[in-house]
């Protein structure tokens, strides 16, 4: 039987480390993960914030009208932006491991604030970036690219 993974230590919301925690143990009853797994972890992530939305929702309308709730709501706006801020920080080394990572990150830095793409054509761009990336080392013409860019950073 597989042994447990810890959650990773960079996950910074909740919902990671409850989609981390139920693979995991999606992982010990079956084995190879896949699309069971992927469906535990799935169901952990979001079956319990859509739950509580459900039981909310009915007073949503009475509970908008208090003004210690309008206070609470302006409040939350700049916290969420600094908890953001600082998890891109975190996790900035770790998801910019690579000089070709880094032109990924500010292609579409550019391409999303200047030309306005939309963000489900950028994740495309980058799932093919990605496959290209990990299929490009078995050029040999690459390979020497890449030592040249390792021997002048």
């Amino acid at each position: 039987m597989a042994q447990p993974r810890p959650a990773p230590a960079t996950s910074t919301a909740p919902p990671l480390i409850c989609t981390a925690s139920a693979g995991v143990h999606a992982s010990t009853i079956a084995p190879a993960g896949g699309i069971p797994g992927a469906a535990v972890a799935a169901t952990a992530a979001f079956l319990p914030s859509f739950v509580i939305m459900l039981v909310i929702l009915p007073a949503r309308d009475r509970v908008r009208k208090l003004a210690w709730m309008r206070a609470v709501m302006k409040g939350i706006g700049p916290a969420v932006i600094g908890v953001l801020a600082v998890s891109l920080i975190r996790l900035a080394p770790a998801a910019l491991p690579d000089p070709f990572a880094v032109v990924i990150f500010a292609a579409t830095f550019i391409a999303l604030i200047v030309f306005r793409t939309s963000a489900f054509k950028l994740m495309i761009a980058g799932a093919i970036l990605g496959v290209l990336k990990s299929r490009l080392p078995a050029i040999p013409a690459f390979k020497a690219a890449e030592y040249l860019i390792k021997w002048t950073v």
